[in-house]
């Protein structure tokens, strides 16, 4: 684990990446939705001018579409999710889109990269001490999701070291936790490994 030293560094490092991001997108057409502490991410609302601006950045290392924030007068539903067969939410679209709820419904499984919540940053500037350090952090929150899917069905399929994530076979039972999970930044479609 991170020292809290540590972690106010770091925390104080993505302050400075968002800042410098903000300052290359003056003169853009953008709105800052969220700021992140205490991972290197920034919700915005761009127009096209801005995009441009992200896709050149050498601060940015990608941009995913975000979810709209809405209240929560929806009587218990997840927005954005469909009932199963019991009339419960099957998950949140903005972690885990519908499609693949709907897949893994009709066809058993789904392979997934989940990205998780922990402080990040590229290894290349950290010292050897703050690289082991964001590697344990990783590794614990790669157990705690796998902890969380226990009772699911689930496979891992590749485990990540160096970047916060994991890539997963799961069934709907496990999507259903991914979509509820505080460990869990986003679950994307993956791929089958080439062989």
């Amino acid at each position: 684990m991170l020292t809290e030293n540590a972690i106010a560094a770091q925390r104080q490092a993505i302050k400075g990446v968002q800042n410098d991001l903000l300052t290359e997108l003056s003169g853009t057409q953008y709105k800052v939705v969220r700021r992140y502490e205490g991972i290197p991410g920034i919700a915005l609302e761009i127009g096209a001018d801005a995009l441009a601006v992200l896709k050149k950045s050498g601060s940015v290392t990608n941009v995913l579409p975000d979810r709209a924030v809405k209240p929560a007068a929806n009587d218990g539903m997840i927005e954005g999710a469909a009932p199963d067969t019991h009339g419960a939410a099957t998950g949140s679209a903005g972690v885990v889109p519908a499609e693949l709820f709907m897949e893994a419904t009709d066809v058993g499984a789904v392979l997934v990269l989940v990205g998780l919540k922990t402080p990040w940053s590229p290894e290349g500037p950290l010292s050897k001490e703050l690289v082991h350090a964001q590697r344990e952090a990783i590794a614990a929150a790669q157990k705690y999701l796998l902890t969380e899917l226990a009772d699911t069905r689930y496979r891992i399929t590749r485990r990540y070291e160096v970047i916060p994530g994991i890539a997963l076979e799961v069934g709907l039972d496990a999507l259903r936790v991914l979509a509820r999970s505080v460990a869990v930044t986003n679950v994307l479609r993956d791929r089958p490994a080439i062989r």
